[in-house]
């Protein structure tokens, strides 16, 4: 499984989930996604970019405890639960 930076989301919105070969969010991945509710991600993403979910003030950050992502969810404010 080849790993992979997730650069821009171009779904319909909704729940996503984000695949485990992905190891980075980048810039503004999800920014303008209005649509978003819930989106979960795997232990394998080490990194995600600090505007990674700019404008997204109502979207659900699900990810495993004690993951990069928990730490970066907490520093940056936004809504969690901790699987």
């Amino acid at each position: 499984m080849q790993e992979s930076t997730l650069w821009e989301y171009n779904g319909t919105g909704g729940d996503v989930i984000i695949p485990k070969n992905v190891k980075a969010i980048g810039h503004w991945g999800f920014r303008g996604c209005s649509t978003l509710k819930n989106v979960t991600i795997p232990e394998t993403v080490r990194s995600i970019d600090r505007d990674a979910f700019r404008d997204l003030p109502d979207v659900v950050i699900h990810a495993p405890k004690g993951s990069y992502a928990v730490r970066y969810v907490r520093r940056q404010g936004i809504q969690m639960v901790e699987t």
